[in-house]
């Protein structure tokens, strides 16, 4: 029986979530506490001062926090005997990375009926393949056999999403302020929420280190069809209980009187996304045309 690990690498408000909902319907499959772990993208961040910003310093935050609180001996305090475990073990995977390979050879090993293990965090996107060899290596020399799923939707679609997600969570007197559109149009092209849409970056830095029979790429658009099911199970190799496409996750539906973009700022995003939409074009057969509408707004 293969020892498989899923690498779920995003993308952000591609599906992410509603998979990893349909994975854990499965006695066979082991994802240990969390969806998201968030260990490898601190660590390229790490090796890149640049992007010493937003989630990592988020990151940081929370590290230190959890450290005080320890000093001030009120670690776990009001919290679940499993939420203090939890948060130790997230502790000790950013100390030492082998914590992290090592608690998923645990998660696989310690019942016999699990047939695989995984994190699947959309963040992974951005990973350097530097970073992708580390989680690789770590992998195989405890006998995974690693599968990568990379999840893509409408580059357009995907980043007003996250700008109509963001307004979700915000306290309802930000949420009257907050303007999506201004959002998207203020969004400089270097900025991760951007670059989370670039595919073309995602794609050929997993390629670099992973090889084909090891990568599966789906689309959001058609990821809740019965054919994608039957594609992952074959790419997986394992059965997998029957996916609920009825299931909505984080969920950020368009406003009654926002249901279009401006026709200016669709232009606008098409032109910063033209290298993503002609890279799947060109590689998926006109996969863009078919599934895309940002792709079919005139430049």
């Amino acid at each position: 029986m293969k020892k498989t690990f899923i690498l779920g690498v995003g993308a952000q408000k591609a599906g992410t979530t509603w998979l990893h909902r349909q994975f854990k319907k499965n006695v066979t499959f082991n994802l240990g506490h969390r969806k998201e772990y968030h260990v490898f993208d601190a660590i390229d961040r790490l090796n890149d001062p640049s992007r010493k910003k937003g989630q990592f310093l988020q990151l940081n935050k929370c590290i230190q926090n959890t450290i005080n609180s320890y000093e001030s001996n009120t670690l776990g305090r009001n919290m679940s005997k499993g939420d203090k475990r939890f948060q130790t073990v997230d502790l000790s995977f950013i100390d030492n990375v082998e914590n992290y390979f090592d608690y998923f050879d645990y998660l696989y090993l310690k019942s016999d009926i699990t047939q695989a293990v995984g994190d699947i965090t959309p963040e992974y996107a951005l990973l350097q393949p530097r970073t992708f060899r580390l989680i690789k290596t770590g992998l195989e020399k405890r006998g995974f056999e690693v599968k990568v799923i990379f999840l893509m939707r409408d580059p357009i679609e995907r980043a007003w999403s996250a700008a109509r997600y963001r307004k979700k969570n915000m306290p309802k007197e930000k949420q009257i302020k907050f303007n999506e559109f201004e959002f998207l149009k203020r969004k400089p092209r270097s900025s991760s929420a951007h670059l989370k849409s670039r595919y073309e970056t995602t794609i050929l830095n997993i390629e670099k280190v992973f090889n084909e029979p090891q990568i599966h790429y789906e689309f959001y658009e058609r990821l809740f069809q019965e054919e994608s099911y039957y594609k992952l199970q074959n790419f997986l190799e394992l059965d997998l209980c029957s996916f609920d496409s009825s299931e909505v996750i984080n969920a950020a539906p368009k406003t009654e009187h926002l249901t279009q973009l401006p026709d200016k700022l669709n232009k606008r995003l098409r032109r910063s996304f033209n290298s993503t939409y002609d890279f799947i074009e060109q590689r998926y057969n006109k996969v863009a045309t078919e599934l895309w509408k940002g792709y079919q707004v005139p430049e």
